[in-house]
Formats: structure tokens, sequence, C-alpha cells
């Protein structure tokens, strides 16, 4: 354990290196890596060849490097952060953790996630759960998310134009260093589709505009640069909530949703015989915002029946094919598994900026109210993993 020269605990922060060979976003920047030096605490990044920021930039702020996976044997009072779950070993976890769990509302794996925590006697603050007085997330990636959907929606529209009935290909992080570069790319792609074709700008329908995740696709829409304002349609979540279904969606190109689908439930804004009726234009749907997919999540407004395994897969954008009647174009849904990834150095220096001020009050998790509720929340979740198995050793004992 670290400590000061008057005997004061030291809290050292470890980012670990996310597994994910597609992973590029961080946790932590090298200017927030600075600030949290210059507070007295250590900062240990792992090496890492994929991270958006290299190893160097981290050093140069005072940083230690570390080899990559060395959180797993690090001192137990080291906080390991990161942003993605874990993988699946080691199977117990010893430490105090800082990422995005996906375990907290019952998904797939979750009691086997949070039981490695209980058996290992580590901890979870999962980022989804810092809150301020409020309950208002203190951090997210939802803006860049809409940024990035919206701008893979633009291009795939372009795409069917120039060229129909081929699937858009991958989108590589790689391709851009900035959001700036992937906003002039759009453009790109949009003016050569209109002029090609003799085809008007697309019409644009965002739902959830007022949401952080609508406040990107709409800055997106915007730093193209050739929409003109009346061809975006902004339908807030009040409206989506009360004023559905509407009738200019299947005639637009291109429908966005921003809503967080799961687990609140919206009225139908769009319906499949809607997409039959002739004078279809509608083309794209890009689902930025949603974890369970805008139309195989029950919540969804999205009133289109489609089977899961019609998505050809995350980290590509994806084609669902629908049969529909009419004489309108066919229809892609794009999907894309973190979309933040297109943007990771603007998302990560946006996020890592939005994480600091909680960060530096680490030294404090016990007494400060961000980290008590984040760990009460990880506890409540605890019990109901312990009373789900209770039950379940109750009536295999009763067979």
């Amino acid at each position: 354990m670290a400590t000061t020269a008057t005997g004061a605990h030291i809290t050292t922060l470890h980012l670990r290196t996310e597994t994910d060979p597609l992973e590029q976003r961080s946790a932590l920047s090298p200017p927030t890596a600075k600030a949290l030096l210059a507070a007295g605490y250590h900062v240990h990044i792992e090496h890492s060849s994929r991270r958006i920021y290299g190893d160097k930039a981290f050093q140069d702020v005072g940083a230690r490097i570390v080899p990559e996976g060395s959180w797993v044997t690090a001192p137990a009072d080291h906080i390991i952060i990161g942003l993605n779950q874990l993988p699946s070993e080691p199977s117990l976890l010893r430490h105090t953790h800082i990422h995005f769990g996906n375990c907290y509302n019952r998904q797939d794996g979750w009691s086997d996630y949070l039981g490695r925590f209980v058996d290992g006697g580590g901890k979870l603050y999962d980022l989804e759960c810092l809150t301020d007085d409020a309950g208002r997330r203190l951090v997210s990636f939802s803006y860049w998310a809409g940024f990035a959907g919206a701008a893979t929606a633009l291009l795939a529209w372009s795409h069917q134009l120039l060229h129909p009935a081929v699937l858009l290909r991958p989108l590589s992080p790689l391709r851009y260093p900035w959001a700036l570069c992937l906003a002039e790319d759009v453009s790109s792609s949009v003016s050569v589709a209109i002029e090609r074709n003799s085809y008007p700008p697309p019409q644009v329908v965002v739902l959830g505009a007022n949401t952080l995740c609508g406040i990107g696709a709409l800055d997106l829409c915007r730093a193209v640069g050739i929409i003109p304002p009346q061809f975006i349609l902004e339908r807030d979540v009040n409206e989506v909530l009360t004023a559905g279904p509407f009738s200019e969606i299947p005639t637009s190109d291109v429908l966005i949703n921003c809503l967080d689908l799961c687990p609140r439930f919206y009225p139908p804004v769009l319906e499949e015989r809607a997409l039959s009726h002739p004078g279809r234009t509608l083309s794209v749907i890009s689902d930025p915002n949603s974890g369970c997919g805008i139309l195989t999540c029950p919540y969804s407004p999205i009133d289109v029946d489609v089977e899961q395994s019609e998505y050809s897969g995350l980290n590509q954008p994806s084609t669902v094919s629908i049969p529909l009647g009419g004489d309108g174009p066919p229809l892609t849904v794009v999907t894309y598994d973190p979309l933040p990834n297109l943007v990771a150095r603007d998302a990560s220096n946006d996020f890592s900026l939005q994480l600091l001020p909680a960060l530096l009050t680490l030294s404090k998790r016990e007494t400060e109210p961000v980290w008590t509720r984040a760990e009460q929340k990880f506890q409540d979740v605890v019990k109901l993993l312990l009373w789900s198995k209770n039950v379940r050793a109750t009536r295999t004992g009763h067979l």
C-alpha cells in the first residue's frame, strides 16, 4: 500500500488495456491522467497498441507504463479502471473496478459476471451508475453514438444510390482520426450521391432529438453542410410518447433512433404496413442508442417484424431483409457496436473530462455521494443475485 511521508494512503488508479481488438477508446486521457497526478494520485497505464492515445503521451505527463494485463496481479488496493466488461479470466475478482458492467438489468450472463466479484471479494463501480444528486448520469458516450450513428446512416444512404444492392463495407475507426474527418467523409459521399443521381438532399428524421444522442445526430447532420434545415425533422421524447405514428417517416429518406429503448415503452411511431404504402422513400434506419436493437426490442416504437438472426453481426454495417410491398427502395438497418469507436479520440477526450471530477474524489469514496450511490447500487444487485441463487437452491432441494 503506497503512503505519503506522513503515512497518508495514496490512491492508485490502474488503467487496464481493453481486450476487444476493435476497441480504441479510453477512460483516461493524458490530460486527465496529468490532473490526477497533480492531485496526488498514482496513475498506472497498461501498455496498449490499440488505444487511441499512445503510451508515450501518458508517459510524458508522468504516468507509469505497466505491462498489458498486469491489473490481474496488481496490489489489492489498486483501483482498476476500464470501459468494457472484463475478460473471463481470472474467475475471481478481488479488486475494486470501474467500468461499464452491463449486468445490472439482468442481461445475459449477469449472475455469472457479478458472481466473480462476490466470490473474489471485489467491487464494481459501474460507470452507468455514477450520478449526481438528482439522479442524472455523469458520464456517457451518448453524444458521440448519435454523431457516429447519423454518419453511418448517411454513408449507407449515399452507398445505396451509388452502389445499389451492394452492402456498405465495414467502417474502420482508423480511417477517422478526428470527428471532423468523419463529417467530411459523409459530406463528400452525400454530395457525390446527390450529383450523380440528380437526387435532392436526404430528408432525415431524428427520434429523441432532445437527448444527448439526438443532439449528436443533429450536430452531424448540420456539420455535413449540404442538408437544408427544413430537411432535418426533429421529434423529441415527449412527441414520441404522445404524437405518433408520424406520417412523414415513410416519405423521408433516413430515420435515426436516438431513444434509449430499454426498459422504457414507446408507442409505435412507424408501423410495418406504412412501409408497404405507395410512395415510400425511407431506405435507411440507424440505431445508435439502443442496447437491444430498434427492430427487436419489445419496447421499440418501430413496429416492424424481423428476427434478430437477420442481423449480419456487429462491428460492421448490417442489412436487414424485410419483405415489403409497394414501390419503395430496399430498407437497410445500420448497426455498429460500439459506434463511438468511429470517433475514438473525440469521444475519449470528452468522456475522460466528464469522468475527471468524480475520479478526483476517489480518495474519499467511502463518504463521497457519487461513489456511495454507485456502491449501494452494486450492493443492491448483489443482494438480488444472492436471493435468486437461494431461491434456485431451495427449489432444487424440493425436486
